[in-house]
């Protein structure tokens, strides 16, 4: 499951000239401007960086301290430039995906107020200033816990309890909050207030948002997180799923497990300590609210959004694109049927027999790729990156302190 509710990019010609050379600047901007944050990751730590470069850097790797530090004096540097606009879009995405939503709205005022006509800000802002009606999530205890997941329509669930109750929730790295049934909010007791606005970048990723929740507490193993929002959306969109599986955890609540793992003998991990975990240099980044990592075809390494709530792996246009001698000699067309928040739909797809990948030095096949013709994802990824392939691994390893996917 996809949900994404994305700021515009706007110019950063701002930054040219003022600690670098204009060639230094213009490349840095280059990078930033294509999405390129493995390049940018690199760039920023080769050069002398203006302080908005190494903030973005540090906001996409997940340095939290280091990015609010950073951004905060790009804002105070040039606080009407399209720095300091950039910075507080920046800045909204880290506060969202730690749940702290009052300060999300925080940095969304203003942007309203440096940019009145900004209408993806006055979207935004409407499902924040419900959320923001709560108190911010908190971690109330952290500790190392060993699961039993369950799959079920080929997604992944884990045992929770939720406001004193127990339930199986999808895990889903693609959900940027954490989603719940009408049904289910009232069965768990949940809070609710009224929320406005659109949610999601395509018709495939988004809904019209009504009412948002709050579970006072919820346990995953020994760990146990207060104050958790949801998005609530219509039962029927739940419908292949059993009542009590009606939830899914998204990004906020997964980040606070600080890592994960799942294996193949049916146990799911969170909250590893570091000595479990292999230091290696980053292959996840986050654009925006989205984490992403780099799936190698051939020579060519391609950003696909990280989803752990998509069943299948898609390809996107931005394939299409770059690819389309080996589209137009293997691939034929069709129709791919694809369950997500915002319905069920049949696209138009070209399907390829298969594709031979690596992810994160492990090999995996695609077999059949669908490559999506509608307009579904972002413009800089190359597809969706879901469990059919991640699964083919023993282990899976994702580490939110190191920025690193790995598959055994």
């Amino acid at each position: 499951m996809r949900l994404v509710l994305a700021l515009g990019c706007v110019s950063i010609s701002a930054l040219a000239g003022q600690s670098q050379t204009d060639r230094t600047a213009s490349d840095l901007r280059a990078l930033y401007d294509a999405h390129q944050w493995f390049r940018l990751h690199d760039a920023v730590h080769t050069v002398e960086a203006p302080v908005f470069f190494r903030g973005a850097v540090a906001c996409a790797f997940n340095d939290t301290g280091r990015a609010i530090e950073d951004l905060s004096n790009a804002v105070r540097s040039a606080p009407s430039s399209e720095q300091a606009y950039m910075a507080r879009e920046l800045l909204t995405y880290l506060h969202w995906r730690a749940g702290r939503y009052r300060q999300a709205l925080s940095q969304l005022d203003a942007l309203a107020r440096m940019k009145p006509d900004a209408a993806d800000v006055k979207e935004m802002r409407k499902l924040f200033a419900a959320l923001a009606q709560f108190p911010d999530q908190s971690t109330s205890a952290r500790r190392y816990s060993k699961l039993r997941y369950t799959m079920s329509s080929g997604n992944l669930f884990i045992p929770v309890v939720i406001n004193g109750q127990a339930a199986l929730y999808m895990v889903d790295t693609g959900a940027n909050l954490p989603v719940i049934s009408a049904a289910e909010a009232r069965r768990r007791s949940l809070k609710v207030t009224t929320g406005n606005g659109k949610f999601g970048d395509s018709s495939l990723y988004s809904l019209q948002v009504g009412d948002v929740a709050m579970a006072d507490e919820l346990t995953v193993g020994r760990f146990r997180l207060k104050n958790v929002s949801f998005l609530i959306v219509p039962d029927e969109r739940f419908a292949d799923m059993p009542p009590e599986q009606r939830g899914v955890l998204g990004l906020p609540v997964l980040l606070e497990f600080k890592n994960l793992r799942w294996s193949a003998d049916g146990t799911f991990e969170i909250a590893l300590p570091i000595a479990q975990t292999k230091p290696a240099v980053p292959n996840v980044y986050f654009d925006g609210a989205m984490p992403v990592t780099q799936v190698q075809y051939g020579q060519h390494k391609l950003d696909f959004a990280l989803d752990t709530g998509a069943v299948k792996t898609d390809l996107y246009r931005r394939f299409a694109k770059e690819f389309a001698g080996l589209v137009k000699e293997t691939g034929r067309s069709g129709t791919t049927h694809r369950v997500a928040v915002g319905g069920t739909f049949d696209l138009d797809s070209i399907v390829l027999p298969e594709l031979s990948l690596r992810i994160a030095g492990f090999g995996a096949t695609l077999r059949p790729a669908d490559l999506l013709q509608n307009d579904v994802g972002s413009e800089w990824h190359y597809g969706n990156l879901g469990l059919d392939l991640l699964s083919q691994a023993r282990v899976v390893t994702l580490d939110f302190r190191s920025m690193t996917l790995a598959l055994e």
